[in-house]
């Protein structure tokens, strides 16, 4: 297990362990993560912020979880925003990315300036952006 977690947290710093082989620099979003696996946390996320967070003393109780679960509502929505995924050169699921990645950045706003409005009308953005979406692309 010493060997497993050594090469674990070479990764998570940033390197290549050793004996990984050859390893491509980089490689496209689409190839290493399912959008449904990608739209499933986005889900979780979403749904944890509007279910979890519904009063002014919740919004103001956890903040850091708060904002970690807007931030990946806002990375996540970039991730599937990128070339190579089904749709993505499409004008109209731009759009929807766009306000999902929005929803994601105002809500992380709204609980860092502790503002229930601001984010329940940005947990709303997300809502209505992945209600719109999921009858045209969702597979």
């Amino acid at each position: 297990s010493k060997v497993a977690f050594e090469k674990l947290a070479a990764v998570f710093e940033g390197s290549i362990p050793a004996d990984a082989g050859d390893v491509p620099a980089k490689k496209p979003f689409h190839e290493t993560a399912d959008r449904t696996g990608v739209m499933q946390r986005i889900q979780r996320a979403s749904e944890w912020l509007r279910l979890n967070i519904n009063t002014e003393a919740k919004l103001k109780s956890d903040v850091e979880t708060i904002q970690h679960e807007a931030m990946l509502v806002t990375a996540l929505g970039k991730i599937i925003a990128t070339e190579g995924y089904d749709s993505a050169d499409e004008a109209e699921y731009q759009k929807f990315a766009s306000d999902l990645i929005a929803g994601g950045q105002e809500a992380g706003a709204a609980a860092k300036d502790q503002n229930f409005k601001q984010f329940t009308d940005a947990v709303n953005k997300i809502s209505k952006s992945c209600t719109d979406c999921h009858p045209k692309y969702a597979q």
